[in-house]
């Protein structure tokens, strides 16, 4: 006969299994109801996303360093003239 700390073990992952189907259950929906609309009305993929979608912005590399901090040398710049942005 199983313990109550096996029984509830088992309750608790068959309650996170029945939670992760429902929740794909409602992803499969929603997605079929999407893709129902964007051929329904003609969507393009840059009305959707817009047309900057997955390009970084190039100021970026210019004004952090690799670990995406801002170089000592662009903190003392941006201190000592009042105009940069």
């Amino acid at each position: 006969m199983p313990t109550y700390k096996e029984l509830k073990a088992q309750l608790v992952e068959l309650v996170m299994k029945a939670a992760a189907a429902v929740r794909q259950q409602e992803h499969d929906a929603v997605l079929a109801d999407i893709r129902t609309k964007v051929v329904e009305f003609g969507y393009t993929e840059r009305e959707i996303f817009g047309s900057r979608r997955g390009r970084p912005d190039p100021r970026i590399d210019f004004l952090a360093d690799s670990d995406g901090q801002q170089s000592e040398m662009m903190q003392w710049r941006r201190s000592a003239t009042p105009w940069l942005p």
